[in-house]
């Protein structure tokens, strides 16, 4: 019995176009070869229209990710790239690739390299104060550290100043398991000094803070200068040390096996 093969209109079978006629044509033949009942014919012809949308949906969706404009990127990021130019360089990432996720945390320099190195995100930004070995690294940005001082410190107006010449005060530092603490203590041992660490903080802007309130001197990016002097009622000093210029890097397990979206991002910074 079922339904008459004239009262099948384009809509029941699907597709588009010259497709639809060439479709009910052919349904027409099957029901007639094999005597079949049309209304079940138009049901398999519907299902099958409708995983073929599914599935050219999903390879759309696929070819998405494989050229990289989708995806979700685990990075790994220390204070000192995050209090400068990383934010905005991400920033500008995803404005252009809408449709990458990029996910932050903020970690210690040496925290940074070994959850690389570990599988626990796809991309790290830090220093070059801990080892980054069995890592690909590329060059990201090189910054100035000066000496953060209260305005009324005796060195505040000068020009350039020795990291040994703040080993007299008290000092407010980033926690003891950032990599540029080991810096500081290796500064130390060569001016054959002791360092009295009064406070021990988060981030740059908190070392900043507590200058200013008269708790130390400590070291900071020279690029936080602009946004602190003012505010703060602190003096920044460039230090004249080797190590004052540090360079911070992209870092990845290997560039070969990143997804194209990280890879992506690598290119990007």
């Amino acid at each position: 019995v079922g339904v008459p093969i004239s009262s099948l209109t384009v809509e029941a079978v699907g597709g588009t176009g010259r497709d639809k006629g060439k479709n009910i044509y052919a349904m027409g033949l099957l029901a007639r070869m094999f005597d079949l009942n049309v209304q079940k014919l138009t049901t398999l012809i519907e299902e099958r229209f409708g995983m073929l949308a599914y599935m050219e949906r999903m390879q759309r969706e696929m070819a998405g990710y494989v050229q990289g404009v989708r995806g979700v990127i685990k990075v790994l990021a220390s204070v000192t790239s995050l209090s400068g130019e990383l934010p905005a360089d991400i920033l500008r990432f995803r404005t252009a690739h809408p449709q990458i996720e990029v996910e932050v945390e903020e970690r210690t320099t040496p925290a940074i390299y070994r959850g690389v190195r570990e599988g626990l995100a796809d991309v790290g930004v830090a220093s070059e104060f801990a080892s980054h070995e069995g890592l690909q690294v590329f060059p990201y940005r090189r910054y100035a550290l000066a000496a953060v001082l209260p305005a009324g410190h005796p060195r505040a107006r000068a020009r350039r100043i020795a990291y040994a010449d703040l080993l007299g005060d008290d000092l407010v530092e980033l926690s003891r398991d950032s990599g540029i603490s080991v810096v500081f203590d290796e500064a130390a041992r060569e001016a054959r000094t002791r360092r009295t660490v009064r406070a021990r903080v988060s981030s740059f802007e908190i070392i900043c803070t507590l200058v200013g309130r008269g708790m130390g001197v400590g070291v900071a990016p020279l690029y936080l200068k602009s946004a602190k002097e003012k505010t703060l009622g602190v003096r920044f000093v460039p230090l004249t040390d080797g190590w004052a210029q540090p360079r911070s890097f992209v870092a990845v397990r290997d560039l070969a096996t990143l997804s194209l979206a990280a890879r992506a991002l690598v290119e990007h910074l």
